[in-house]
């Protein structure tokens, strides 16, 4: 009985201990997961949506740092901005706010909760701006694309089972 009580014991503790570091890595993933899909949606709205690379700024006002442009869909211009708040209660706030291009005011904000630290600047060439973040680092994005049209991919299969460097 008393070598019965060790075993289920010692299983009860395992498992728990497996279940705590499930919980963990779980935790870990959905954090990486939310930096990573503001990344993304940034990247994209500069990449897709500025106008020339020349509205395209990044600074730093007081402890917020920002990026802001001149966004075109449908011909319809807009003047947008990105702005990271200071830390509150170790979470920080991403602004987004749409502006008329020509008048000024205010469209659209909206909010976003942020669990780790991001940053806006331009890199030294003036060529691209880097969102430096706790969890991917130091993300580089053109201020402008190349011209450039992608007219096929073509892929053949390759017999050699090395890996080519």
């Amino acid at each position: 009985m008393l070598v019965a009580v060790l075993v289920v014991s010692t299983a009860m503790t395992c498992y728990n201990s497996v279940l705590i570091h499930t919980a963990n890595l779980v935790k870990a993933n959905q954090r990486s997961l939310l930096e990573f899909h503001i990344l993304n949606y940034i990247r994209f709205d500069l990449t897709r949506h500025a106008v020339g690379s020349s509205s395209v700024k990044a600074g730093k006002t007081g402890g917020s740092s920002y990026v802001n442009f001149v966004e075109s869909i449908d011909g319809v211009k807009k003047y947008v901005e990105y702005r990271i708040s200071d830390e509150v209660n170790g979470k920080w706030t991403l602004t987004r706010i749409t502006r008329d291009y020509y008048y000024g005011t205010t469209l659209n904000k909206r909010y976003f909760t942020v669990i780790s630290s991001l940053k806006f600047y331009e890199s030294p060439d003036q060529k691209f701006i880097i969102l430096d973040s706790n969890t991917y680092g130091e993300v580089i994005i053109p201020k402008l694309l190349p011209d450039v049209q992608v007219i096929s991919i073509s892929v053949r299969k390759v017999n050699n089972l090395e890996p080519q460097r």
